[in-house]
């Protein structure tokens, strides 16, 4: 869609438009459909998720100073609603820190490849990750989630789980470990 359309439903939203409201949510829902399934991983609740998330924005979208960042705010308000979500039904679990402080990132090249988006990869391929995602602990879910489809570095990962840094190394770290071996299962 083009910006100028964009800000023309924005603006209409802003003065309460319904049609306007029903156009923007036709246009992201879908996207921010998939953003909170990957994070839930359960169809009807991300739905609900979903459906609260754009009804927040509407309330909110006042306060939306850029137009062009609307995408991206409106997925940060689904991100947010998923985890606490999660958090609300004690699915999310920070882990115990057993590392040295600064602890590296575990890297392993056929995790962060998995991810990686080429045109190699076939659309198996492709499930065979996200259905195996869906295996692994919920906040490892989460953690990889945030980090891979959604493209969000550490700093913001800390701040959308309120965890801290070691925390946050800790908890990917062993959520790639997870996801390999559930990988190496499969």
């Amino acid at each position: 869609m083009q910006t100028e359309n964009l800000n023309l439903l924005i603006k209409s939203c802003q003065s309460n438009n319904a049609k306007a409201q029903l156009a923007i949510y036709k246009l992201f829902s879908t996207a921010m459909y998939n953003t909170a399934f990957r994070i839930i991983g359960e169809q009807t609740q991300a739905e609900e998720i979903m459906h609260d998330s754009f009804l927040k924005a509407f309330e909110k979208i006042q306060t939306i100073q850029n137009h062009e960042s609307f995408a991206g705010w409106l997925k940060r308000i689904v991100i947010n609603k998923s985890i606490n979500h999660i958090k609300k039904n004690k699915k999310f679990q920070t882990e115990e820190l057993t590392e040295t402080k600064n602890t590296p990132i575990y890297i392993d090249e056929e995790i962060d490849n998995l991810f990686a988006t080429n045109a190699s990869q076939s659309k198996s391929q492709l499930t065979k990750i996200l259905q195996t995602l869906q295996q692994v602990k919920p906040n490892y879910k989460t953690i990889l989630t945030l980090y891979y489809i959604e493209g969000f570095d550490l700093q913001e990962i800390e701040a959308i789980l309120q965890i801290n840094n070691q925390n946050c190394r800790t908890m990917l770290t062993r959520a790639k470990q997870s996801l390999k071996i559930k990988m190496t299962e499969t």
